[in-house]
């Protein structure tokens, strides 16, 4: 289990490596993740933050991001940031629909010496996700 630490200015989120039973990494498996402003995510040594294989619209909904220089509606991330807020989505309107409502984030960082693993391939290639 992950642990999170905060104080009045800032959030920690850890990834702690657990005693091995024989294994050489600590294996995190979850699906979209949402970071917030004044965040710490520390991935430790022999750690790996694995996407779940469940591409379900519980472990991956769909938000509106930009894909391949488009914004479109489409599954989020493992790791995710800012989000709009409010959005009246229209599938055949060009340019970002989301304008100024979207929520920003800052003081963001990232780090360790662990492993983020979005899982490779996901098939959201193949029918419904294409």
């Amino acid at each position: 289990k992950a642990s999170s630490n905060s104080n009045s200015d800032r959030s920690l989120v850890l990834l702690p490596s657990l005693p091995s039973n024989g294994k050489k990494e600590t294996v995190y498996i979850s699906g979209a993740l949402w970071l917030e402003s004044n965040l710490e995510f520390k991935i430790d040594s022999n750690v790996r933050l694995l996407g779940t294989s469940n591409k379900s619209n519980e472990s991956y909904p769909y938000i509106y991001t930009r894909r391949g220089g488009t914004m479109m509606m489409t599954k989020s991330s493992l790791l995710n940031g800012g989000i709009c807020k409010k959005l009246d989505y229209n599938s055949s309107a060009i340019g970002d629909q989301c304008k100024n409502n979207w929520k920003t984030l800052s003081n963001i960082k990232i780090y360790g010496y662990g492993i983020i693993d979005g899982n490779g391939h996901s098939g959201w290639y193949n029918s419904p996700y294409s």
